[in-house]
């Protein structure tokens, strides 16, 4: 499944190099000891004992191992929805990944005013929080971490529009149950494998429609969309693939040929 965004507008679009490996012994054919006498311990009787790689291989063993174990307790972040938010007012998001219920606090960073007034676990996968978004916050991605009792998650991010987000509404997947929406708007959704998605507009002769979707930018999943804007006669006005400009994500931009949706 994968999110995307796609806004929905009424005004005009701006248009052999050498393998060198060291001469150490062999360490595969010697057996190797550790001798323990009170709380001394001895060196691995290695070919070539008090050779730097026998006490760097055995402090690495021991960092991997205690890497593991903080892998294993902190918190993993893998999505946040929805992808975005229109700034100016509170927002509401749910955060998803792992070992999230015991969330302290949201990390931001930059100097655009983004605040988080509340904190709701839902379950140890995932919890909802309410964030502010100033009005004078660019519009943009916004990258992000989380902070648990046990560690902080990587980087994740959303995204701030300047236009008010609706959902997608399902069902919508043909012709005749396409989603009427209002011009300047974002919509919000997820596009299943081989997934169509319809929306109704209606126009004026002469009047601009420019759509764009923002799907592989969002960086949640591999996603190549197209795009198509079709009559009510059912024939098709245009189509866009990919953009110069947005790589897979097309843009599109008509002027409607008569009244009509």
């Amino acid at each position: 499944m994968m999110p995307f965004t796609g806004a929905v507008k009424g005004c005009p679009c701006p248009v052999a190099g050498r393998s060198l490996r060291p001469s150490w012994p062999s360490l595969t054919a010697r057996r190797l000891r550790f001798a323990i006498h009170g709380s001394a311990c001895r060196r691995a009787r290695l070919p070539g004992h008090g050779h730097p790689f026998t006490r760097v291989a055995v402090v690495f063993a021991v960092l991997a191992g205690l890497a593991s174990s903080a892998l294993a307790a902190a918190p993993s972040l893998s999505l946040i929805l929805p992808r975005g938010v229109q700034r100016g007012g509170d927002r509401e998001l749910e955060f998803r990944g792992e070992r999230l219920g015991d969330t302290q606090e949201i990390f931001f960073y930059g100097d655009d005013g983004l605040t988080a007034t509340s904190l709701t676990p839902v379950d140890e996968k995932s919890f909802k929080a309410v964030i502010h978004v100033p009005e004078s916050c660019p519009a943009g991605e916004q990258m992000v971490q989380v902070r648990t009792k046990s560690g902080i998650s990587e980087y994740r991010s959303f995204w701030v529009g300047v236009l008010p987000v609706i959902d997608e509404v399902e069902p919508n997947s043909s012709f005749d149950t396409a989603q009427a929406v209002p011009l300047g708007h974002t919509i919000h959704g997820i596009a299943a494998t081989e997934d169509v998605d319809c929306f109704a507009v209606d126009l004026k002769k002469g009047q601009r429609l420019s759509v764009e979707v923002e799907g592989l930018r969002l960086g949640s999943h591999r996603f190549d969309p197209q795009i198509s804007i079709i009559d009510s006669k059912r024939f098709q006005l245009a189509a866009a693939d990919d953009s110069p400009a947005t790589l897979q994500d097309g843009i599109l931009s008509i002027l409607a040929p008569e009244d009509g949706r």
